[in-house]
């Protein structure tokens, strides 16, 4: 597999034979036959493809955050409830919710640690793991 500049794994080149012949409108038994092979191939090769067309979509969300959201989350990201975000942005709660589902819609996740999650893979926030240091000092005593 190869990987793109946006840091995704690319697809395999029989998937790419498989997607481009599925936009050419062939069926799934031709494109078994013209590619040869099984059906639990051709199954695993389009359930990459699947993951993969998700992820993409999720990357572009990603990219449209605004610079807002992007503080919004990174203020939940380091612990801060809806409230104490708004508090510091200087805000409403209910702003600042509106922009957590706006975030949560384009990173295509359901909850504030998917989209940390997310936010991270994207490198739209930095990733710092702190919890391994305060179990390391709390092992020091």
């Amino acid at each position: 597999m190869s990987f793109e500049s946006n840091g995704l794994v690319g697809l395999s080149p029989r998937q790419q034979e498989i997607l481009d012949l599925a936009k050419r409108g062939k069926k799934p038994a031709d494109i078994m036959a013209a590619l040869e092979i099984s059906e639990a191939d051709f199954e695993r090769d389009v359930a990459a493809l699947q993951m993969y067309s998700a992820r993409k979509s999720a990357l572009q969300g990603a990219r449209r955050l605004t610079k807002r959201e992007i503080e919004v989350l990174s203020l939940i990201a380091q612990g801060h409830s809806s409230k104490e975000a708004a508090e510091t942005l200087y805000v409403s709660k209910r702003t600042v919710d509106f922009h957590l589902a706006n975030v949560y819609d384009k990173l295509q996740v359901k909850n504030r640690v998917q989209a940390f999650r997310a936010a991270t893979r994207f490198g739209l926030i930095p990733f710092e793991p702190t919890f391994g240091a305060v179990l390391a000092s709390v092992g020091e005593r």
